[in-house]
Parts: C-alpha cells; sequence; structure tokens
C-alpha cells in the first residue's frame, strides 16, 4: 500500500472503533466488543507505524528538495563545539554581536557566519524541544518581516456532469495572504569575568539553556494564548471554526475525557485532514485528566503498552498521534481552550533572521561581569484552519 492507502484504511480502522465504542455508551464493553476493540487496536498500531515510517520517507525527500532549491548554507566554521563557541563568544573573540542566517542569499551584512555555527545549532535545538508550539508547527526562516504565506480562499470544483462535445465550465480559485507581524523575544543573562575564564564548569549548559528556556516559554505564551501580541494576531488556543477549523467543548467545565479528545479528532474525517500527520499540544491539566481516567474496571486508558492506541510513551500518543504538554497552557476553568489537535503544515511559526547573540562587556563592567543577550523576531500564523482542533470546557 503507498501512504494515501494506509491513510485511507485507518480513516475506516478509526470510524469502526469508534461506532462500538459508541454502541456501547453508558455500559461496560461485552467480551466480544472488548475483543473486537483489542483486535482494532492492535491492527491500528500496525498500520501507523507503517504511515509514519512512510511519511518520515515523504518528509525527508521534501526536506530534501527544499534545502537543495532555497537555501544558501556557509561552510565556515568559527568552532567545532557549542561550549567553544559560547566561551569564544563571551571572551569576546567573534565582536560584539553575531548572528545565524541559513536564508538564500548568505549572511547579511556585518554578519558572523553563523549558519554552521555550534552555538546557534545548539540553542534551535533546546528552543525546539523545550517550546512544544515549535514542534507541531512548521517554522521557517526569513530574511526581512514582510512575511506573507499564500492562503486559499475557495476551492477548485469539479465538472462532473460535462456530456459529450460540450466544454467543461471554468473554475477559478482565490487566493488571500496571512501575514503574520513577527515580535521581539529577548532574554539577557550577565556573568562574571571569571567565570568565563574558569574552565571548571560549562557556561554553555547553564545560560544557553536558561535562554533557551525563557525564550520558549514566552513563544509558547504568545502563540498559544496571545499573550504580549496584538488584537488581530493569530493564537493557537481559539475558536477557528469560522475559518473552517473544527471544535470539540468537553461536557466538564473542569476536564476532559480521552473520548472527547478522539471525538475532536474525529471531526477532520470529512476535511481531507485526518490522514495527514499531526500533533496535539495541551495544557497540564488535560494530561493529568487522561492519565487518570479509567475503563470500567478502572485500569488506565492511557497505557504503557506497544499495542495500546493510547500509549504514555515519549512523547504520549493518542491514536499515534503525538501529544506535547505546554506548562503555559490555561488553566482547567469554565470556557477556557485547553488543547488543539494541529495537522501536519496547518499553522507554522516564521523567524527573522534566526538568533541574535549580542555581548556587551560594558555596562557592568565596574562589577566584572558582561551582558550577554539573546534574541529572536518571530511571528505566528494559521494557515489552514481546516487542520485545527480546538478544545474548550464547558
Amino acid at each position: 500500500m503507498n501512504l494515501i492507502e494506509m491513510r485511507d484504511k485507518e480513516e475506516r480502522l478509526f470510524k469502526e472503533l469508534g461506532a462500538v465504542l459508541d454502541g456501547a455508551s453508558g455500559r461496560s464493553l461485552t467480551a466480544e466488543e472488548s475483543e473486537k476493540v483489542e483486535k482494532m487496536n492492535n491492527e491500528a498500531d500496525a498500520l501507523q507505524g507503517q504511515i509514519r515510517s512512510a511519511a518520515a520517507v515523504e518528509s525527508a525527500e521534501m526536506r530534501l528538495g527544499s534545502a537543495r532549491g532555497s537555501w544558501t548554507m556557509t561552510e565556515t566554521k568559527v568552532e567545532n563545539t557549542p561550549e567553544k563557541d559560547f566561551r569564544g563568544f563571551a571572551a569576546g573573540n567573534y565582536g560584539r554581536e553575531f548572528r545565524a542566517l541559513p536564508i538564500t542569499g548568505g549572511a547579511a551584512p556585518n554578519a558572523a557566519p553563523l549558519a554552521d555555527l555550534g552555538l546557534y545549532r545548539q540553542f534551535i535545538e533546546i528552543m525546539d524541544r523545550l517550546a512544544p508550539m515549535r514542534t507541531i508547527c512548521a517554522v521557517d526562516t526569513f530574511s526581512t518581516a514582510d512575511i506573507r504565506y499564500p492562503q486559499q480562499a475557495s476551492m477548485v470544483t469539479v465538472d462532473d456532469d460535462t456530456a459529450e462535445g460540450i466544454g467543461f465550465d471554468t473554475f477559478e480559485p482565490t487566493f488571500g495572504a496571512k501575514t503574520p507581524t513577527p515580535r521581539k523575544f529577548a532574554v539577557q543573562t550577565s556573568v562574571t569575568q571569571e567565570a568565563v575564564a574558569d574552565s571548571l564548569f560549562s557556561l554553555e549548559d547553564i545560560v544557553l539553556r536558561q535562554q533557551a528556556e525563557a525564550l520558549a516559554a514566552a513563544q509558547n505564551a504568545a502563540f498559544m494564548l496571545g499573550t504580549g501580541v496584538a488584537a488581530g494576531d493569530d493564537r493557537l488556543f481559539a475558536d477557528h471554526s469560522a475559518a473552517g477549523g473544527q471544535l470539540m467543548t468537553a461536557a466538564s467545565a473542569t476536564t476532559i475525557t480521552v473520548k472527547e479528545m478522539v471525538t475532536g479528532l474525529t471531526k477532520l474525517a470529512g476535511t481531507g485532514y485526518f490522514g495527514r500527520s499531526g500533533a496535539f499540544v495541551v495544557s497540564p491539566g488535560v494530561i493529568e485528566a487522561l492519565m487518570t481516567e479509567g475503563d470500567s474496571v478502572t485500569r488506565p486508558l492511557l497505557q504503557a503498552q506497544a499495542q495500546s492506541s493510547f500509549s504514555i510513551e515519549s512523547p504520549f500518543q493518542i491514536f499515534g498521534r503525538p501529544v506535547y504538554v505546554a506548562s503555559e497552557g490555561n488553566a482547567m476553568t469554565t470556557g477556557k481552550f485547553v488543547a488543539s489537535y494541529v495537522a501536519s503544515d496547518a499553522a507554522r511559526i516564521a523567524d527573522v533572521q534566526g538568533i541574535n547573540f549580542l555581548r556587551d562587556p560594558y555596562t557592568k563592567s565596574a562589577t566584572g561581569e558582561i551582558n550577554l543577550l539573546a534574541s529572536i523576531r518571530s511571528g505566528f500564523a494559521i494557515t489552514e484552519a481546516r487542520g485545527i482542533v480546538s478544545y474548550k470546557l464547558g
């Protein structure tokens, strides 16, 4: 089977499983139903493994093609390791400012060649690992703040009733553009000159992680909840149904169930986005509710078993879809949006010119301290609302 056929089979299996569970609503599953559910779960897990493998190959081929076609990377290396890079920067070996610009046309004027710099790579890796929003969204890098994502405003219509000898009707789709406004995220840390010179501990491990964690938390809050962004800018935890997104409202005002999470996911079955890869991002209270929910004999529905469609392996999964927990998410209170499902490429983060690093040895020179500033300009846009499921408490 190819990837499309596997996803079609997964969708059919998912509907069959949902029908069994719905038929047992309000009562325990019979022995026959339990056996059928277990069999379908096992079949779904095996199929999802095949889908992930095939999707990974497809994604790698697309990334390779994109990289060959539009990215220019410098081969110059300042240092070989992130720690050496950081110490060199803190000591002033690279000047007061440098930046990483993996964009078409090479580095900007007066920018050090950091596209291959270990410090930059590790900083971004830490941010991506600690910021669920940078994991579930596609992340692009632009050379300017003039960002425009094409957006299809109307769909193509198929003319399927043309008689012999009669010309085809012409349908022209219309397009618009999403233009996210990048905002600056910055964090400053002070280190002593003695610490820079001291080789007994790793400055890179301490300062780099602190700054990356701070920027990751700020981006999570901004892009999920809209903290600090303009009123008209996109945020993930919101109702996107007016633009074609799906809304799932929980029955409870204080918790949400596994069935409600799955029901929200099935709403994508009629949009063409169900078969795409995707991931959940949830508030801490959601993962607590899901992990403590049990079946009719109080066994947790989320079990660390390879055969289960609900897995608590890292990251958590629901029917093969990863579940990422964002500590910046909303509290579990009435009317709050507490989770979202994002299909592949439905939401994007736009970085402008990557991470900038600034070294200030003057402001605190009297106390022998050096200020190290890391900043990034990023914007967020929901480019395909039809691939978004928003979960809201009742």
